[in-house]
């Protein structure tokens, strides 16, 4: 595991999320995609901080979400198989 996704709140066409790195080097270049019912997926949304080991971050207003999509997963650009998926509170 490479990182944990603590809190994710769908509210108003945008997501908040709170991300905690559990590795111990610095996660970077981490995007969003999101998912729809429809096997639509959106462009990938850049979350432009880099997470320092052990460290907690909270990105808020993150994607231009409608309130239907199904899940978000987080992976990063600098290395694909770090990933994780969520589903949001709405």
């Amino acid at each position: 595991m490479d990182f944990n996704i603590y809190s994710c709140k769908y509210a108003n066409n945008s997501v908040t999320l709170v991300v905690e790195n559990i590795r111990t080097i610095p996660l970077k270049d981490l995007v969003v995609y999101v998912y729809y019912p429809n096997g639509t997926v959106s462009d990938p949304f850049l979350l432009n901080k880099t997470i320092s080991s052990s460290a907690i971050v909270s990105f808020i207003d993150v994607v231009n979400a409608t309130s239907d999509f199904s899940k978000l997963i987080i992976k990063s650009l600098s290395c694909p198989d770090i990933a994780k998926e969520a589903s949001c509170v709405r």
